[in-house]
């Protein structure tokens, strides 16, 4: 099982080349009412385990989503932010479900949405 953080754009080919590859795939929304959701073009339809939705951006949202995961019947191997939008989600759920990661540094999850901090973040 894999887990998808935004399935948006690209990420929706993610989530559907899993799919497509016998993995259970578990869609995780990091905010209900995504500007971006209608971004999935005709075709990348995935037949999802599970949808959490992350109700907040606060710590406790994300302990909230890691605990709805942990009480599916599925052993979870890898997440992936799907979206830009996912980014600090996935972080923050990773750590907290013990996956391997990018941690959960608040610094270099902005850093990896925006190209600016990415860039001064590299320079120091």
């Amino acid at each position: 099982t894999i887990i998808v953080v935004d399935p948006f754009s690209t990420g929706a080919l993610l989530a559907v080349r899993a799919s497509d590859l016998g993995y259970r795939v578990i869609r995780v929304l990091s905010d209900g009412d995504s500007p971006v959701a209608s971004l999935v073009a005709d075709g990348m339809a995935v037949d999802y385990v599970a949808t959490i939705i992350v109700n907040g951006d606060t710590a406790n949202a994300y302990e909230e989503a890691a605990t709805a995961i942990k009480r599916l019947p599925y052993k979870v191997h890898a997440l992936f932010p799907g979206a830009e939008t996912g980014v600090l989600a996935a972080d923050e759920i990773g750590a907290r479900l013990g996956l391997r990661g990018n941690g959960r540094d608040p610094i270099l999850s902005k850093a990896r949405r925006n190209k600016y901090l990415q860039g001064e973040t590299v320079r120091s």
